[in-house]
């Protein structure tokens, strides 16, 4: 491929089990790109789904690249893969059960192709389960997960706070890039050389938490983030797994593992988690949520106070399987 038939954009989409999720967002890739007047090619790793996800995809996609993985390699390892394939000067990660609006592109565009020292930007995504939080904030620790659960950011305007503007940071109306400690990869843009630094995600996890992972090798090696909420995006939460997951809630006590704390120290964290999720379902009964977010928020704190109590009491972790 000349420099001149390099496409400016690849778009990098991981499958599993989303034969109904896929087509809808390549069609927003496709929109936001001819939007930005930026030429595109699509990249999408199937992870052995059994739905027929990617014979769909081969046949109504055909100019799509697809590749078939044996077996479910997990979320990292298979963007991975698709960031060894990728020639876009840019590379716009996509969750199946993310959609880009149609003018999203050109403002992340704009701030990273500005700032030589951006690692990747983010759009401000909005969608069910985000109840004005952003999909991005500073890394997890005890102080960013209380500005975040408990509510403590509400009080502090703008970006100040350091940790205590939340492991998610407040959504605002004002559209000025605000900088983060990491992006949701449910919907970013990443500098290839940047991604390619830190050797991409961390193939050991399998899912959940690798975006946050990700942020803090970047940030490790000098590079920054930002989110850019002029652009926009939604995330149908639970688009993609089961409604009521906890996994995300392991992946913050495998992060704060990994980062050496001490088991007190994770115990208090899930401690937190725990009480602003059952915070939130209460809330939730009376502000008129509805019952699928009054039923999350509940699976949540059950889990993570459980995983305190265990810690706490038992001085053990979660059982691993």
């Amino acid at each position: 491929m000349t420099e001149a038939e390099r496409p400016e954009l690849t778009g990098i989409l991981v499958s599993y089990e989303s034969r109904e999720l896929v087509p809808g967002a390549i069609a927003s890739l496709r929109v936001a790109a001819a939007t930005a007047g930026r030429t595109l090619e699509i990249l999408v790793v199937d992870n052995a789904s059994r739905d027929g996800t990617a014979d769909a995809l081969e046949a109504g996609f055909p100019d799509v690249r697809l590749v078939r993985n044996a077996t479910n390699e997990g979320f990292g390892r298979a963007n991975n893969a698709a960031f060894d394939l990728a020639g876009g000067r840019w590379w716009v990660l996509l969750n199946p059960d993310a959609r880009l609006a149609a003018d999203a592109l050109a403002p992340l565009l704009e701030h990273l192709e500005a700032d030589p020292g951006l690692a990747a930007v983010g759009p401000s995504i909005g969608g069910a389960g985000t109840e004005g939080a952003e999909s991005a904030g500073m890394l997890p620790s005890l102080r960013s997960l209380a500005g975040h659960f408990l509510l403590l950011n509400r009080a502090l305007g703008g970006d100040r706070g350091g940790p205590w503007r939340g492991m998610q940071i407040r959504h605002r109306a004002d559209a000025r890039p605000r900088p983060v400690e990491w992006l949701s990869a449910a919907a970013m843009i990443a500098r290839p050389e940047a991604i390619r630094a830190v050797d991409g995600f961390d193939a050991s996890i399998f899912m959940y938490g690798e975006d946050m992972e990700l942020g803090w090798a970047l940030i490790e090696r000098g590079w920054r983030l930002a989110i850019v909420p002029a652009a926009r995006a939604d995330h149908q939460i639970g688009g993609s797994q089961h409604p009521t997951s906890t996994r995300w809630i392991d992946g913050i006590e495998d992060f704060l593992e990994r980062r050496g704390r001490s088991r007190p120290a994770v115990a208090l964290a899930l401690a937190i988690i725990g009480l602003g999720l059952a915070i939130r379902a209460v809330a939730g009964a009376a502000t008129g949520a509805t019952a699928a977010h009054r039923a999350r928020m509940r699976a949540g704190a059950a889990h993570a106070l459980g995983g305190a109590a265990r810690r706490a009491f038992r001085g053990r972790g979660r059982r691993r399987p």
